[in-house]
């Protein structure tokens, strides 16, 4: 949801698995920015994803969290050109027993800011008191009561055991939470990788997973992150400077040093790194965990 674009440390974690490609999100129908007509089942599902993918061109490499692993499968397994490959964080096999379902115990929508907040606390528990507060309020916005109980009813009447086994494509699953069952999904893929579960399904660390076991299978060409990019010391902290805005004779004062230095700083930074301007550097600096 566009609620990441208000968490710095989402929004970036999201650049650092781009990691300079383009980056692609969407709000299903009833949610966010989608128009409010709600999905009356999973082929409603299945037909917004495949216009997603039509929209954007070429076969893309997919993300999918939680609960949304039940249409990505589906329409994985139905349509094997579509994608490149997928990532599964924190799937299940069915809602039933996975931390998702788990949560979302019988009577939930008698407290849905209390059930979010949950959820929240939960599914992000790096963000501070505040930035927790931020993503409640926006996921109760963008995912209305009424939404978010189609969604659910449509997860617990699935079942990919069958769905699971038919994904032709390369798949890197990420465990995710306590009580995960992506070992259970693994096992039912039949070209699955199960990734280290110490990182995040976003951000450079995943990046460098999907590199080392997702790339291959692809011929995909390593990312920037994989090329060893040294730099100095000063040269980090001048890009940190940078990334933040920090003019050139701002960062002089700040580290003592003249603006002539500063730029030949960055343009030694600018070739290292093969970018061509501030915004460039900056995108860098934020994929690469410079900031």
């Amino acid at each position: 949801m566009a609620v990441t674009a208000k968490i710095a440390p989402l929004i970036e974690a999201f650049f650092g698995l781009a990691r300079g490609r383009a980056l692609a999100q969407f709000d299903w129908r009833g949610t966010g920015r989608a128009e409010r007509r709600l999905a009356e089942s999973l082929d409603d599902l299945l037909l917004d994803l495949g216009a997603v993918t039509d929209a954007l061109g070429d076969p893309p490499d997919v993300v999918a969290y939680n609960a949304a692993c039940f249409p990505a499968v589906s329409f994985a397994a139905q349509s094997p050109n579509a994608w490149r490959s997928l990532v599964l964080a924190s799937p299940m096999v069915r809602l039933a027993g996975s931390p998702q379902g788990t949560l979302t115990r019988p009577g939930w929508e008698a407290d849905y800011e209390g059930y979010v907040r949950s959820m929240t606390r939960f599914f992000f528990p790096s963000l501070s008191p505040a930035e927790s507060e931020i993503v409640t309020r926006e996921w109760m916005d963008g995912v209305p009561s009424e939404s978010n109980a189609v969604f659910r009813s449509i997860d617990a009447a699935i079942d990919l055991t069958d769905a699971l086994k038919r994904v032709d494509m390369p798949v890197m699953v990420w465990p995710g939470f306590p009580g995960s069952k992506a070992g259970e999904v693994a096992r039912l893929l039949p070209n699955a990788v199960l990734a280290d579960g110490a990182y995040s399904a976003v951000g450079p660390a995943a990046r460098d997973g999907w590199d080392a076991s997702i790339a291959p299978k692809l011929e995909e060409v390593p990312s920037p992150r994989a090329v060893d990019v040294k730099l100095t010391p000063r040269e980090t902290e001048v890009l940190r400077q940078l990334a933040a805005g920090t003019q050139n004779v701002q960062i002089a004062r700040s580290l003592s040093i003249s603006t002539r230095t500063v730029e030949n700083h960055i343009a030694n930074i600018y070739a290292k790194i093969g970018v061509h301007n501030r915004v460039e550097a900056a995108n860098w600096a934020r994929e690469h965990g410079v900031s």
